[in-house]
C-alpha cells in the first residue's frame, strides 16, 4: 500500500497558516513513490475527513503546534474510533515535549521527534515491507511490548537546499487567499531558513541554537517556480531569519533583479537585522510591501528577562531606520512577563509615544513546552496541572489572560494591555512610510 493521509489540525484563537511542514513531508514521501493526501482542517470540511477515514492507509500522520493540544487530542480520538491504520504524530507538539506527549497520547503508535522528511520516509518503508525495524529509525518514538521506546535523535539536515520544495500541488491554493497578511488571491508561503540562533525565553521553538539557511539561489528557484507554475503574485516569508543580515538581503534583492522576477512580498524580520537605510530602499524597490517584527518591549529589564539579545537603543535606532521606507511595518509587544511592573510598562509606553512605533499588537505572555517560560511556570507554581493548562490555551483567544506573572491584579494588567493596544493603533506616527526613489 502506498497511500498515506496527512492532517493539519484546526487552530482556534491563532491565525491558521499554510501547513508548510506537511507540504515538505508530503514531497519527501512522493519522491520515493508514495501517494500522500493532505487534509487541512482549517480549510477543508470535516465531511472530507470523515470520508477519508473510511479508507485504509499505510499510516495517518498528524503534524501540529502545541497550542492545538486539545484539537489534536480530539482528532486522535476521532481517528482511532473510525480507522485502524497506524497513527503518527509529529511537529512542534512532539519536538518541544517528546516524553510528555508520548506518554499522554496513548492511542498514537509512532511519534516523529525532529525534522520529519527522512524519518517519515523510513517509517513508511518499514510499514510497507512489514519489517518492524523501528529501532534503527533515528528520531522515532514508538511502542513495543507496552513500553515507549525513544530512539536516538536524528541530526538536523545540514544542507537544506537538498530538501524538495513543498508539494503544493496537493493543496487548493486558492483556499489560502484569506490567510495571507495582507490578503492576496494568489499567494504562497515560503521559508528561507530553518532554526534560530536566538534563545528568547518565551519561544517554544526548540532548535538548540542551530540556524541553517537556504542559498539565495535556492529560494529564488522556488519563487520562480511559484510565479511560473502557480501564477503567484504575493509571497510571505514565514521564517524570521531568512533576511538576517544586510548582505543577505542585498544578495536576495540583486537576484530578483537579475532574474527579472516580478512579485510583491512580505516577511518577518528581527529588529536588529537591518543596519542601514539603503537596505530598506533596496527591499522596497524589489517588491517588499510589508514587514512584521517582534519588538516585545522597550524596557531594558524585560529585554533581559526575555533574553532578546538587543537593547532599547538598538530597538529605537532600528525602527528609526524604517521611517520613510515605503514599507508597511507591524510590530508586536508582550506585556506581563515575569518581573514586569507598572514602571517597565510605562518605559515601553513612553518609547511608543516618543518614536511613533509602527502599528501592531500587544499580547500577553503565553508559556508553551520547550520554552524557558514554561519551565519557569511549572517550577514556580503558575502551572500545576499541565493537561488542564494545555487544554485551556488551545481553545481561548490569544488575548486571554491565562497566567499573571506580575504583582499587578488581573484587571490592571488587562487594562494596561488594552491601553497599549490603543496607543499602538491610534498613536502610531508611521504605519506606512514613504520613500523618494
Amino acid at each position: 500500500m502506498k497511500n498515506i493521509l496527512l492532517i493539519s489540525p484546526q487552530y482556534r484563537g491563532f491565525k491558521p497558516e499554510f501547513p508548510l511542514g506537511l507540504g515538505y513531508v508530503a514531497a519527501a514521501l512522493e519522491s520515493v513513490g508514495y501517494r500522500p493526501k493532505i487534509i487541512d482542517l482549517n480549510i477543508d470540511d470535516l465531511s472530507y475527513l470523515t470520508k477519508c477515514l473510511k479508507e485504509d492507509w499505510l499510516f495517518i500522520g498528524i503534524s501540529g503546534f502545541t497550542f492545538a493540544f486539545k484539537q489534536i487530542d480530539d482528532l486522535v480520538k476521532q481517528i482511532r474510533k473510525a480507522n485502524n491504520s497506524p497513527l503518527v504524530l509529529g511537529g512542534i507538539i512532539v519536538n518541544s515535549y517528546p516524553e510528555f506527549m508520548a506518554n499522554y497520547f496513548t492511542e498514537v503508535d509512532y511519534f516523529v521527534n525532529g525534522e520529519g522528511e527522512i524519518t517519515a520516509v523510513e517509517l513508511a518503508k518499514n510499514l510497507e515491507n512489514d519489517e518492524a525495524l523501528f529501532g534503527s529509525i533515528l528520531g522515532l518514538i514508538y511502542r513495543q511490548n507496552g513500553e515507549i521506546i525513544f530512539n536516538a535523535s536524528r541530526p538536523l539536515i545540514k544542507n537544506i537546499d537538498t530538501i524538495d520544495f513543498p508539494a503544493r500541488h496537493l493543496f487548493d491554493l486558492s483556499k489560502y487567499a484569506k490567510l495571507s497578511n495582507p490578503p492576496f488571491s494568489r499567494n504562497a508561503s515560503i521559508i528561507g531558513s530553518r532554526g534560530c540562533f536566538a534563545k528568547c525565553t518565551f519561544c517554544f521553538r526548540n532548535f538548540n541554537g542551530e540556524y541553517r539557511t537556504r542559498s539565495v539561489n535556492s529560494v529564488l528557484d522556488e519563487i520562480e517556480l511559484l510565479i511560473n507554475h502557480y501564477n503567484i503574485e504575493y509571497i510571505d516569508f514565514r521564517d524570521e531569519l531568512f533576511l538576517a543580515t544586510d548582505s543577505r538581503i542585498m544578495a536576495f534583492c540583486s537576484g530578483i533583479k537579475e532574474r527579472q522576477l516580478h512579485f510583491i512580498w512580505g516577511a518577518a524580520i528581527r529588529i536588529d537585522s537591518v543596519k542601514n537605510k539603503e537596505t530598506y530602499r533596496a527591499m522596497r524597490a524589489c517588491g517588499c510591501i510589508y514587514l512584521t517584527m517582534g519588538t516585545e518591549t522597550a524596557s531594558e529589564k524585560i529585554l533581559e528577562v526575555m533574553n532578546k539579545g538587543v537593547s532599547k537603543k538598538t530597538i529605537i535606532q532600528s525602527l528609526s531606520l524604517m521611517k520613510n521606507s515605503g514599507i508597511s511595518v507591524s510590530t508586536s509587544f508582550i506585556v506581563g512577563m515575569p518581573g514586569e511592573t507598572k514602571e517597565t510598562i510605562k518605559e515601553t509606553e513612553e518609547a511608543i509615544k516618543s518614536i511613533g512605533f509602527p502599528a501592531g499588537q500587544v499580547y500577553l505572555p503565553r508559556a508553551f513546552p520547550g520554552s524557558w517560560l514554561y519551565d519557569y511556570s511549572i517550577k514556580n507554581g503558575f502551572i500545576t496541572n499541565e493537561i488542564e493548562y494545555l487544554n485551556k490555551v488551545s481553545v481561548g483567544s490569544i488575548f486571554d489572560l491565562i497566567v499573571n506573572y506580575t504583582d499587578m491584579s488581573n484587571s490592571e494588567l488587562l487594562f494596561r494591555q488594552k491601553q497599549m493596544n490603543g496607543e499602538m493603533f491610534f498613536g502610531s506616527k508611521f504605519i506606512h512610510g514613504q520613500i523618494n526613489m
